[in-house]
């Protein structure tokens, strides 16, 4: 709940010098990047070093420093000034056929494996100056790079975000296990002694020896064979081929390789828990009409080509 009298104890432009002298660590700096004279900027830092009752910024060799203080309100602050700019903005008319515009997506290899060969071609139709960068966005990257605006929207399946990311559920993945039945002649469906006996492959992006199944494994008091572990899932399919290994993986990525690779695929012989897939972005951006666009055309494209192979 707004507390009226605490926020009149502050006036907007002390924050915006705040922000500016965050970024800019100099008086100076901050008063060429806000248009004003540096005593201004000087008596502002003396306001603001009463009203949060810190030093905030130290002169230390030839710049100010932000004290931890001046850190910890930067988080706080520097968001909501950018969601206040955001709502004082005009909305201007969106038209996807002519804007021009980088947009990045953060997302597993797994995806874009089954997500970009249609998404793209079908993007650059519709709004062919957008430009797409894909960046590397695995649950122990994900959060930092859209708090850095990194990236601006996260594809997969990522859990215990905070709570300033806005999280959709677009789906759920069941696995599936595929395999070369050329070196590797196994029966389908496969029973729980064979998978067991197998020798698996594991995509595991922090080198942990566990993963969805494998958690369903223990559930039953078994644990299966791991002998190779990689964090690419695109590589998994040059290994499987030729290769005494089976692997579990998403069933829309399986699919993949079942399309591409000729490989042959099972259920898994294991009740286990499906997995979210769900878009993720900043809060900041929730209402941004481009944004709003792009998350639209994603879940468009996953639901014609993904959704019936999860």
């Amino acid at each position: 709940m707004i507390n009226e009298n605490e926020l009149r104890k502050i006036d907007l432009n002390l924050l915006l010098v705040f922000s500016s002298l965050m970024k800019e660590r100099s008086v100076t700096g901050a008063a060429q990047k806000l248009y004003l004279g540096q005593p201004a900027v000087s008596m502002a830092l003396k306001r603001l070093r009463t009203v949060f009752n810190d030093q905030l910024f130290i002169r230390e060799k030839g710049q100010l420093s932000p004290s931890k203080r001046a850190e910890d309100l930067y988080v706080i602050i520097e968001p909501a000034l950018e969601n206040l700019q955001s709502a004082l903005r005009p909305m201007e008319p969106f038209d996807p056929a002519t804007i021009k515009l980088e947009f990045k997506l953060g997302m597993y290899d797994d995806m874009e494996m089954a997500l970009l060969p249609d998404l793209l071609p079908h993007l650059s139709k519709l709004a062919p100056g957008i430009d797409i960068s894909v960046h590397r966005a695995d649950l122990y990257q994900v959060v930092d790079l859209l708090e850095a605006q990194k990236i601006d929207i996260a594809v997969s399946h990522y859990r215990n975000l905070p709570k300033w990311a806005m999280h959709e559920v677009i789906s759920q993945s069941s696995f599936s296990t595929v395999f070369d039945r050329k070196t590797l002649p196994l029966k389908t469906p496969l029973n729980l002694d064979d998978f067991l006996e197998a020798e698996h492959l594991l995509v595991s992006f922090n080198g942990e020896r566990s993963g969805w199944i494998d958690d369903a494994l223990a559930s039953i008091g078994e644990q299966r064979n791991i002998s190779f572990i990689t964090p690419h899932f695109a590589s998994v399919p040059f290994i499987l081929k030729g290769s005494p290994y089976v692997a579990t993986l998403p069933t829309y990525v399986a699919t993949c390789c079942v399309k591409y690779f000729g490989l042959s695929i099972s259920a898994p012989p294991v009740d286990y828990e499906l997995a979210d897939i769900s878009l993720n972005w900043h809060r900041r951006f929730d209402h941004d009409p481009v944004h709003r666009w792009v998350r639209e055309q994603i879940r468009f494209i996953y639901d014609r080509v993904i959704k019936d192979c999860s």
